[in-house]
């Protein structure tokens, strides 16, 4: 097999511009990031903006032409309403809060009211964060009306919850006193967040659910998700 040769020039490295690292690092913060700078005795110097999160070693040039970017898409992403989009450009620990802002016009929703396309974007939001308890009163609201149907599920999840029984046996690794919305039907998963970090005090909690107060169904994260109010969370031990 022959193959034909081209008359492209080779590349050459010294044709690539580099840029001036030093010059990046005494470039000034942008005024509107500096009341975002953090400093931890551990990790030193940080940036927590909705936009732009830098935990440590923040280059100021770096960080000011990511946040200049993302500002640009958002503006972009804001006028076409594509509002998964627009979410996904905060970072994580932001983006139900962005949600609200832009697609709810900052008005706490439930996701009863919202269209199936909103709900999807949520349950997006939903497997992709790692902060539920910090933004527990969104989530409250989000979830303080049922309609009968699942209120957050993946492709998977409805199937799921169509094949569940009545009453279901629910897992989740927590400390005794700290019982949340996001439970497990697999007993493994909950042992593992019992045992995820070393010398806690968290435990493998146990409970029965009545199906009908589950609200919401993931699988998509190699585990299965419900979500259902801690209050209904019978027989825990």
């Amino acid at each position: 097999m022959s193959y034909e040769t081209t008359d492209a020039p080779a590349l050459d490295a010294r044709s690539f511009e580099l840029p001036d690292l030093q010059a990046l690092v005494e470039e000034p913060l942008l005024p509107e990031l500096e009341p975002y700078l953090r400093y931890d005795e551990e990790l030193g110097l940080g940036l927590h903006h909705p936009l732009v999160v830098q935990p440590i070693a923040v280059v100021n040039g770096l960080v000011n032409r990511l946040y200049q970017s993302k500002t640009a898409d958002l503006s972009e992403a804001i006028a076409q309403e594509d509002w998964e989009r627009v979410s996904f450009i905060y970072e994580r620990p932001y983006r139900i809060e962005a949600f609200i802002e832009h697609a709810l016009n900052g008005e706490c929703t439930a996701l009863a009211d919202l269209s199936p396309e909103l709900r999807r974007i949520v349950t997006s939001i939903w497997m992709d964060s790692e902060n539920h308890y910090e933004m527990r009163e969104h989530w409250n609201q989000l979830f303080a009306k049922r309609d009968g149907t699942l209120l957050l599920s993946d492709t998977q999840g409805q199937e799921l919850f169509d094949s569940l029984p009545d009453v279901l046996t629910a897992y989740r690794g927590d400390h005794a006193d700290s019982l949340r919305i996001s439970w497990s039907l697999d007993q493994a998963t909950g042992k593992f967040f019992a045992r995820r970090f070393s010398g806690s005090s968290r435990a493998l909690l146990v409970g029965t659910v009545k199906k009908e107060h589950i609200y919401g169904v993931i699988t998509e994260r190699g585990e299965t998700e419900i979500l259902v109010d801690m209050h209904h969370v019978e027989n825990i031990r």
